[in-house]
């Protein structure tokens, strides 16, 4: 028979209590913070494993360009075509704004502090000094992810990652009017000057580019308006041998020397065919001839003009497709006119 517990006294049963609580006090105070940065690395963890493939920095860079893209709708598509990307929200995704303009410094005031403004490029080639072409460019990189950072700060936006220069047409009519963007009328100054601009704009890290180079505009740029004709319209015919010696050496330089990331195509047609629907310029000869692996972005209305310019074709739902089959990767032209004729 099992005799019941003798119950203690009341005093030593309140001691006993008070005790009790006590010691579970100091387990949680001992424990908690420890508990809880178990549990913040956990819910980080957990979130990490949630990632998709296109945000692990630890994949390929080619998986995630490709998931990523596999991700996104057509809509979404067109909206990453233009000069001004639109942000994709559901993706977590913001938008972009490519045009940014550094041809001897950063034109744009916005977020930040007031750029540095450097010689004119044509003056700057006339030092012969390829070094200071670098010296100058690297300062202007510099002032470029200054700016990035204060638009960031400011606004939630990047901008200023990309810049639309050096412009490497050769100088051949001084009536042009554009002469002094480039670096003179000799190709060989021309592409040795792109080189150290590049290199002072993208920087030497072997993952990372400081900014974006954009070389322009591919092929045979050098008119604007004169005696009824128009940039807009305009057909330059250039010989293979004019081709070898004068206009492409400075891209050359940029592409297969320096590696930049960007090449702008032109308004003008070469040899009858308008240079931002040219799939011989910019497929055949850019991509597969001279080995270029980055983007091609149309200049401002380039696209547009195909349709009313070069009268090539009879709208611009078959421009922009002209231009997208020929190699055009990102419009500058009127956002919802290009998502209007790619649907």
């Amino acid at each position: 028979v099992l005799q019941p517990a003798t119950p203690a006294p009341a005093g030593q049963a309140q001691a006993s209590a008070a005790h009790t609580q006590q010691q579970q006090q100091q387990q949680r105070h001992s424990a908690g913070p420890l508990a809880v940065r178990l549990r913040g690395v956990g819910a980080l963890e957990a979130a990490q494993q949630e990632l998709p493939p296109w945000r692990d920095s630890q994949l390929p860079l080619t998986d995630r360009v490709a998931d990523l893209v596999s991700s996104l709708t057509q809509d979404e598509k067109l909206g990453l075509m233009n000069n001004y990307q639109q942000p994709v929200e559901r993706l977590s995704i913001s938008g972009y704004q490519f045009w940014s303009e550094c041809l001897h410094g950063h034109q744009e005031h916005g977020s930040g502090a007031l750029p540095t403004i450097f010689p004119q490029p044509l003056l700057l080639a006339s030092s012969f000094d390829d070094s200071l072409a670098w010296q100058v460019f690297n300062a202007i990189s510099d002032e470029l992810r200054a700016k990035d950072n204060a638009e960031f700060a400011d606004t939630g936006k990047r901008k200023g990652l990309v810049c639309w220069t050096p412009h490497v047409n050769i100088f051949k009519d001084p009536r042009w009017g554009r002469g002094s963007e480039t670096f003179g009328e000799d190709p060989v100054l021309t592409g040795r000057m792109a080189l150290r601009v590049v290199q002072g704009l993208q920087g030497s890290d072997a993952t990372y580019k400081k900014v974006v180079a954009t070389c322009k505009h591919f092929l045979g740029y050098g008119l604007e308006a004169a005696e009824g004709y128009s940039r807009y319209a305009h057909n330059i015919n250039i010989s293979p041998q004019d081709l070898t010696d004068t206009d492409l050496p400075p891209f050359r330089a940029c592409v297969q020397s320096a590696g930049a990331l960007g090449i702008m195509c032109a308004y003008n047609a070469v040899n009858g065919t308008a240079s931002c629907a040219s799939a011989p310029l910019l497929k055949q000869l850019l991509r597969n001839s001279m080995g270029f692996e980055g983007y091609v972005v149309s200049d401002c209305n380039a696209v547009q003009a195909l349709e009313w310019g070069h009268r090539a074709y009879p709208n611009m739902r078959d421009a922009s497709v002209a231009a997208v089959k020929a190699g055009v990767d990102l419009f500058c032209d009127k956002t919802d006119e290009v998502s209007h004729a790619c649907t």
